[in-house]
């Protein structure tokens, strides 16, 4: 029933925040939440609470390094998502939760426009051309451009959509590398990257040859 509650809620919001008991560490059940948001391709925040229990005796600087060390290890499929180190016992950095969660929205407005979206991908294909396969055929690509869907009303979510040759050729590790690249040239914490790749055929591209005149 609790599992069943959390998916809801998850489907729900408009920004998942994942509370984790930093001093217990990150348990399967936390791994199981984070896996939940992935799949809603939802916002997300990471609050890594009872930070006053983690290693108490090191210094600031190393206790956020190695609590961050051990999010981005365990939770490597949500890098995405930012995190903030907080107490909710002794209210220590407790008031970064909301403004990160603002940051979040605000940074989420800036939508890249089709024609940086276009440099972007297309920068990406140049430095390391899509693998071929095994009739040396690889993925090309024509055009891109950005759709919103009305569930993400609050916190947009573009889909980027890839319009290439043909779509069964697009490795899920090439899509991870141009994800990787996107997020490098336009850096939207807590926001997922969502690709829809289509087939097109490269006339539809082309433009319309001038006839000749005589």
């Amino acid at each position: 029933f609790s599992a069943i509650r959390t998916e809801k809620a998850i489907r729900r919001a408009d920004l998942c925040v994942l509370v984790i008991d930093l001093a217990g560490g990150i348990s399967s059940q936390d791994r199981k939440i984070a896996q939940l948001i992935l799949e809603e391709k939802k916002p997300c925040l990471i609050v890594l609470n009872k930070f006053d229990l983690f290693h108490p005796g090191a210094a600031y600087k190393e206790r956020v390094a190695e609590a961050e060390e051990q999010v981005r290890r365990e939770l490597f499929f949500l890098s995405y998502a930012p995190f903030v180190a907080c107490s909710a016992k002794t209210g220590d950095s407790t008031e970064h939760v909301l403004k990160k969660a603002i940051a979040i929205k605000k940074g989420a407005q800036d939508i890249p426009g089709t024609g940086k979206l276009n440099r972007i991908l297309q920068d990406a294909f140049q430095k390391n051309p899509p693998p071929a396969d095994n009739k040396a055929k690889r993925v090309k690509l024509f055009y891109a451009t950005t759709a919103l869907n009305e569930k993400y009303s609050v916190i947009p979510v573009p889909t980027l959509v890839l319009f290439v040759n043909d779509k069964h050729l697009m490795k899920d590790s090439y899509e991870a590398y141009l994800t990787n690249q996107f997020r490098a040239a336009h850096p939207s914490p807590g926001i997922p990257v969502i690709f829809s790749v289509r087939s097109r055929p490269r006339r539809e591209w082309e433009p319309p040859k001038k006839k000749n005149q005589g």
